[in-house]
């Protein structure tokens, strides 16, 4: 079972609190621009549908207003 579809809210998540974590586990500042490389990086690899729509739309609010709404 494929949950690609949860990625782009759960780096939207991270954005939020502020944090995240790198490949070492090391606790590391989640910034705008960290969210977007995430966001556009999920939209090259996935080939889940909706995890690219989500990750398209909360990219561009990112860009266009600096936060996203979710619903």
């Amino acid at each position: 079972m494929n949950y690609d579809w949860q990625i782009p809210d759960m780096i939207m998540r991270d954005l939020r609190r502020g944090y995240t974590y790198d490949h070492d586990c090391n606790v590391i500042e989640m910034t705008n621009d960290l969210a977007k490389a995430r966001l556009a990086f999920l939209i090259r690899i996935t080939s889940d549908e909706l995890a690219r729509e989500k990750a398209k739309r909360y990219l561009n609010e990112l860009k266009e207003r600096g936060q996203v709404f979710i619903y």
